[in-house]
């Protein structure tokens, strides 16, 4: 009866000691991140694992959730290029950024994809781009210049001052919503291109138009202005506002951006338009895009709130959504990109070191967003290391004294029986 005992008790301690090994823990060891023993992988590598081969020419036939590929030609300013883009209505694009130190209080971004862009010293990579979901806090004009002449150039407008100035260094106005030093650590700078409408009008052209003209040289005639701008903040193009209705989400929203409106058109297959309107709740804003209007000198390109490709005079205000691109080293560790699951990052290990230069930290990989949550579960993730190597030794030990007690037992029983 003892031996059954204590083999049954030596079986239940190895299954404990067996499961309390795969808690779910993020522990940092030499400067690597892991998740579940699984070292944080390149955002790009990561996102880029989960797309629709190039072979997926459908919307209708590949991954919804994740990205399409998209080729273009050569432009004035730019190589043929590939680049891979979420589209449709919901993709799994959802990712924190500009949060705190710690990992708390983030913002809701979206990607809109994978770009090789110039770093403005002719270093060409692969980065990813990202957008702000929603507008920042309060609207504003494109260019609120005094001087007459600035007008619809981009790189001296009052916008652009604003987003690469205040808002990219967390400082005046944007004390309160600007970008943190966590994000900083992570965006590069890059060349936005200001090419205008190659016609002077915004009718008769599709999606691919509008990549084209955008890294076009052509702006308004009397106007000299640069066809490019080196920052690190930015807006959308007017082809990231309709390529997303591309491979057949909604030809005719990518085929006639001029005439994508909501009453004509199912505009709400656009994860870009949706968000738009949640932010708002309108039907009634205008969003701005970063390309100046080449049919006039004081207006710039719009999305109005019914989805239609529009323009508007420089001066008045509209929303404001932010786009960056991120460092190509920059590390995915949590996440699937979707609304309930966002992507979280972290930077290259060269922005790293200050942040997982501790050996012995562990974080949890739920709720890193949550403090309380963390420290209590981290609390749990130490005492079940210690536990499990704990559990183990004493496994040991009573597997070694119930050896010893069954040999005793039987040695002695044996004895008894040759006695008498």
């Amino acid at each position: 009866m003892k031996k059954k005992v204590l083999i049954i008790c030596s079986i239940l301690i190895l299954v404990i000691t067996l499961i309390s090994k795969e808690a779910p823990t993020r522990i940092s060891l030499k400067n690597k991140l892991y998740n579940n023993g699984n070292e944080a992988q390149n955002a790009i590598e990561l996102i880029k694992s989960k797309m629709n081969d190039e072979s997926i020419t459908t919307y209708e036939t590949g991954n919804k959730g994740e990205m399409y590929t998209f080729n273009h030609d050569a432009t004035i300013q730019t190589p043929a290029q590939t680049d891979y883009r979420y589209i449709g209505s919901n993709p799994n694009n959802y990712i924190k950024f500009n949060c705190d130190s710690d990992g708390t209080n983030c913002e809701t971004w979206r990607i809109l994809g994978i770009f090789s862009i110039d770093d403005g010293t002719g270093n060409i990579e692969e980065r990813i781009k990202i957008v702000k979901d929603n507008g920042l806090e309060s609207k504003m004009a494109w260019n609120n210049s005094e001087d007459s002449n600035s007008k619809n150039d981009w790189e001296n407008s009052s916008l652009n001052t604003f987003l690469n100035g205040d808002y990219y260094n967390q400082t005046g106005d944007a004390i309160n919503y600007g970008l943190k030093e966590s994000a900083r650590n992570m965006i590069d700078n890059v060349v936005f291109y200001l090419g205008g409408s190659a016609n002077d009008n915004l009718a008769n052209q599709n999606a691919e138009d509008l990549y084209n003209w955008e890294r076009g040289t052509t702006n308004y005639h009397s106007n000299n202005f640069s066809t490019s701008s080196t920052g690190n903040v930015g807006l959308m193009y007017p082809s990231d506002g309709y390529l997303v209705y591309g491979k057949g989400v909604n030809e005719s929203c990518y085929n006639n951006p001029n005439g994508c409106r909501i009453e004509n058109e199912d505009v709400t297959t656009s994860w870009i338009y949706n968000s738009i309107i949640a932010e708002t709740g309108s039907e009634t804003h205008n969003t701005w895009l970063i390309s100046p209007f080449a049919r006039h000198a004081n207006h710039a390109v719009a999305i109005d709130g019914t989805g239609f490709f529009n323009n508007g005079k420089v001066t008045n205000t509209f929303i404001i959504r932010p786009v960056v691109y991120l460092k190509s080293n920059v590390n995915i560790y949590y996440g699937d990109g979707t609304v309930d699951n966002s992507y979280s990052l972290f930077p290259g290990k060269e922005n790293s070191d200050e942040i997982i230069d501790n050996e012995e930290e562990i974080i949890n990989n739920e709720d890193a967003d949550k403090t309380d949550t963390k420290e209590e579960n981290v609390t749990v993730a130490n005492t079940l290391n210690y536990l499990s190597w704990t559990i183990i030794i004493v496994s040991i030990i009573i597997i070694i004294l119930g050896g010893l007690i069954i040999g005793y037992t039987f040695y002695y029983s044996k004895r008894n029986k040759k006695d008498s």
